[in-house]
């Protein structure tokens, strides 16, 4: 699978999460293609934020962490 590799690559990650997350739901199913590329993103941000120098105090995430998801 590919990797984000930069703080670059992971806040475009992001975003394009964020453009995707009203384009799928429960009622999307699993094979579409917006959804299949959510599933690959959010995978890939996870993995980002799981590498040990993820700054988790960085102003960025915690900006985003403080954006409350429905």
């Amino acid at each position: 699978m590919a990797q984000i590799k930069s703080e670059v690559a992971y806040r475009a990650a992001l975003k394009r999460i964020d453009e995707l997350l009203p384009l799928t739901g429960d009622d999307v199913p699993e094979d579409d293609p917006n959804m299949l590329e959510l599933d690959m993103l959010s995978d890939m941000v996870e993995e980002y934020e799981d590498l040990p120098d993820f700054d988790n105090d960085s102003p960025f995430t915690r900006a985003r962490e403080s954006i409350p998801f429905d």
